[in-house]
């Protein structure tokens, strides 16, 4: 499957619904940064792809964007990242 498919595979599924103020605990980050790709420090082709493929990953990289300021950065940059990006601002950190 290409990135175009991916991505439009991607934008279909249904996001987690956090309630707002949700606390989590700071946790110990994903190993995503194994599968950077080129210059930045994760590969969004992966990502796309877990989120595709595993739904537990799905509340766990809106856990890692909550605690993780390098990804979220990152994912802030990308378009159809945006609404992942929200919902993930509901989670308060303890």
């Amino acid at each position: 499957m290409g990135v175009f498919e991916q991505i439009q595979i991607f934008k279909k599924i249904d996001i987690p619904h956090i309630e707002k103020d949700t606390v989590i605990r700071s946790s110990p980050m994903l190993l995503l940064r194994q599968n950077a790709c080129g210059y930045n420090p994760y590969c969004i082709e992966y990502i796309i792809e877990k989120i595709i493929n595993n739904e537990e990953f799905r509340i766990s990289i809106l856990k890692e964007m909550t605690t993780n300021k390098l990804l979220y950065n990152q994912l802030s940059q990308i378009d159809f990242f945006n609404d992942w990006i929200n919902m993930s601002q509901n989670f308060i950190k303890e």
